[in-house]
């Protein structure tokens, strides 16, 4: 008998162990996931910025600049949907798109279920910023 219940409490842990490992194996793999997929998203959209020739003209009214902000904006997220393949749920909060300045600054928060029912919870920010390069002694 008290080889039974000795059995039957390894068993139950071996158990719990699995379900804690598959947990932190699940919120690893979407942390890793969201992390790379904002990064190269905030690349995509500030080198489109750079690169497409509406947005390397100087002078831009105020609102053709609105515009070539959230054309830059709707790259990051048309970039980010590619980019992201799990079912999570994601919240993105776009801070601040500048083009001109060559910034982006955006939050990402997922919400995705665990094997037991459970919510988890991941963030991540990412800040991209474009500087031209600029020679102080005119060396070529």
């Amino acid at each position: 008998m008290k080889s039974v219940v000795n059995l039957g409490i390894g068993i139950l842990l071996f158990l719990f162990t699995i379900e804690i490992v598959q947990s932190i194996e699940t919120k690893s793999i979407r942390e890793e996931e969201l992390r790379q997929a904002v990064t190269s998203a905030v690349y995509a959209a500030l080198e489109m910025s750079i690169t497409e020739p509406e947005f390397l003209s100087d002078s831009v009214s105020e609102q053709r600049e609105d515009e070539l902000n959230q054309k830059m904006k709707m790259c990051f997220l048309d970039s980010l949907k590619v980019l992201i393949k799990s079912d999570s749920k994601i919240k993105i909060i776009i801070r601040d798109a500048d083009y001109k300045e060559g910034i982006l600054d955006v939050s990402a928060e997922a919400e995705f279920p665990y094997t037991n029912g459970k919510t988890g919870h991941i963030s991540c920010r990412k800040t991209g910023i474009v500087t031209q390069y600029q020679n102080p002694d005119n060396v070529p």
